[in-house]
């Protein structure tokens, strides 16, 4: 069976490179720049050699090629930290916040419901559990190619994260838990979730990421991507997806704007991708298979 070629595999080189570039010069150092240079060309080089054969195999095999990009951008994601976990950065809360810090001035002292909290936990942690679910469910599309079901939802989750690491760096923003230190704890329930959500707190996430919210955009992209194909499934998924964006503010892991800017580059990333990838389409810069040009209502 031929590869399975996708725009991800180039763009996962080109934007590792990047965003080690753009590292190395907020740091102002040649040699971190250099090392994340080397790290994430081979990283990428590997995801363009291996994703292509695993995408054309099915089962197993045919999931990791097509989820694996996440892993990949995840690593790009903690990258970010060498920028903000330097001293003497400027947050830009209040710039962003705006308003809306007045009001977390005023619940810095509530301690919240720990029922709620733990709900909202189990909500903000069924992240990355949502991802692979929706991934899987699209998998059952028997297109493949750039504009199969499944490579195009992993596709716009990828760029949708590029574009909210890229503005982690350019407007650092910390988020309520950290702006008002003493706020997420009392908020937090008292079983395994909200246990699970510090450990991911204080080891899985990166301070300084708030604005936009990546788990938003790409929550965002897992739900509309259902709503279009598997409209069954998101009747199920609208819950957790909601649990998630509220958890998101009631924890203390977001504002309310980080939210809906989460959405918003959601939104961008899909259109981005549909308007770039149908372009190669008709230019013939790419050569999809027969299956794939039905999909695109074209004759083979």
């Amino acid at each position: 069976m031929p590869k399975q070629n996708d725009p991800l595999d180039v763009i996962s080189i080109v934007y590792g490179l990047s965003i080690a570039a753009l590292i190395g010069i907020l740091v102002g150092q040649a040699t971190t720049g250099l090392a994340l240079l080397l790290l994430n060309l081979s990283v990428g080089l590997a995801a363009l050699l291996a994703l292509p054969r695993l995408r054309a195999r099915g089962g197993l095999r045919r999931f990791f090629g097509v989820t694996l990009p996440l892993l990949v951008f995840y690593l790009y994601y903690r990258e970010t930290a060498v920028v903000l976990n330097q001293r003497g950065i400027t947050w830009l809360d209040r710039l962003v916040a705006g308003p809306e810090m007045q009001v977390w001035e005023n619940l810095a002292s509530d301690p919240g419901s720990p029922f709620f909290g733990e709900v909202f936990a189990l909500g903000y942690m069924a992240y990355v559990p949502l991802l692979l679910v929706v991934a899987v469910a699209l998998l059952r599309d028997p297109n493949r190619g750039p504009t199969g079901h499944a490579e195009s939802y992993v596709r716009w989750v990828c760029i949708s994260w590029s574009v909210c690491y890229i503005l982690f760096l350019v407007i650092p923003v910390l988020g309520p838990r950290f702006a008002f230190p003493g706020l997420q704890e009392p908020r937090m329930g008292d079983g395994p979730f909200s246990f699970i959500a510090r450990l991911n707190g204080d080891h899985g996430m990166v301070r300084g990421a708030a604005f936009p919210s990546a788990h938003v955009a790409a929550t965002a992209i897992a739900l509309w991507s259902v709503w279009c194909w598997r409209r069954a499934w998101f009747r199920w998924l609208l819950p957790a997806g909601l649990c998630l964006a509220v958890g998101a503010v009631y924890l203390g892991y977001h504002y309310v704007v980080d939210v809906l800017a989460g959405i918003l580059v959601g939104a961008v990333a899909v259109a981005f991708d549909r308007i770039t990838v149908r372009r190669r389409l008709l230019s013939g810069s790419w050569s999809p298979r027969p299956t794939d040009l039905r999909q695109e209502g074209k004759p083979p």
